[in-house]
């Protein structure tokens, strides 16, 4: 029955957002915020929404829509509509946006397209086994996991700060002729060990140095410091 309940509810958004796209012939941007909550309402993973009245949340975000607005502006409300989920890897994105490149590179399984550096865990070895690994707020969704699986499973030393939890599985999707990326959490994996608003912590805390530091790395330097410990 609670299953029923929430597909006619997902059923009635969709049915409302397409009625309010078919009175929007004259305003792109409402036509364009109209496809991305539709978008939304079709493949977020929580068809409850975390809890919200969501119909009245987009109206109320809706009413908010400035025809006369840039691309980048209506990518600003729809994301602030997006923040009240409370969901990691949900955000549209434009071409004005590293993230849309970022993530165009991501999704498009090639990795000779838009390079990104990469960031988060870095992992070192002796004697072939895990010893210590890297870790900040800049490690997210699966190498979140694998920090996890470090922790939980005592493979090694965690060294640095929290990660980010965020590790909901998102898909990213094309909209409007490419003019916007939109990434939604289309699944919890739900691992063993929460991880999604929480994070890894680590095992020994160095918060990281990431401007005016003189070539010094703190969370490296501890790494460093407990390999000559251990050895």
């Amino acid at each position: 029955m609670i299953g029923m309940k929430l597909s006619l509810s997902s059923l009635l958004i969709t049915l409302l957002t397409v009625l309010r796209m078919a009175h929007a012939d004259d305003c792109q941007r409402l036509q364009e915020f109209d496809q991305i909550v539709l978008e939304v309402n079709r493949s977020f993973f929580d068809q409850t929404f975390r809890g919200l009245d969501w119909p009245a949340r987009v109206a109320s975000y809706r009413r908010e829509v400035d025809c006369s607005a840039s691309e980048q502006a209506l990518s600003a409300l729809s994301n602030r509509l997006l923040s009240e989920l409370g969901a990691s890897h949900t955000g549209v994105f434009t071409a004005r946006d590293l993230e849309y490149w970022a993530f165009q590179s991501i999704f498009s399984f090639r990795m000779d397209r838009f390079e990104v550096p990469f960031s988060g865990i870095w992992p070192l070895r002796r004697d072939g086994k895990w010893f210590a690994n890297v870790i900040d707020d800049g490690v997210r969704s699966g190498k979140e996991l694998l920090a996890s699986i470090i922790r939980t499973e005592r493979l090694g030393t965690l060294v640095g700060s929290t990660t980010a939890g965020a590790f909901l599985a998102g898909t990213g999707l094309r909209l409007l002729d490419d003019r916007y990326f939109l990434l939604l959490a289309v699944r919890d994996p739900q691992p063993r060990v929460p991880i999604e608003g929480i994070g890894v912590a680590p095992h020994v805390v160095v918060a990281p140095c990431r401007e005016y530091c003189g070539g010094a790395d703190p969370q490296l330097e501890k790494v460093f410091e407990l390999i000559r410990i251990s050895g």
